[in-house]
């Protein structure tokens, strides 16, 4: 690699690409289980209801998820 180049790469270990790897297929996986929510949520909107009652619904969905689990 060039010189001038040469301090602009970050990863100059494996571990340390392997390390941005994970991280960067970690960062992809959240933010694609966040879309089925989006897409909830927005047609929840487009139905007239408020951004307080998604908000509800979310919150008692993941409460009452939560509360399935615990009991097994």
């Amino acid at each position: 690699m060039k010189d001038w180049l040469q301090h602009l790469h970050p990863f100059k270990t494996a571990e340390a690409r392997r390390l941005a790897i994970l991280f960067a297929i970690v960062y992809f996986a959240q933010g694609m289980s966040a879309l089925p929510i989006q897409v909830i949520a927005i047609s929840f909107k487009d139905h007239g209801l408020e951004a307080d009652d998604v908000a509800t619904f979310f919150f008692l969905r993941r409460f009452h998820g939560s509360l399935n689990h615990s009991t097994d």
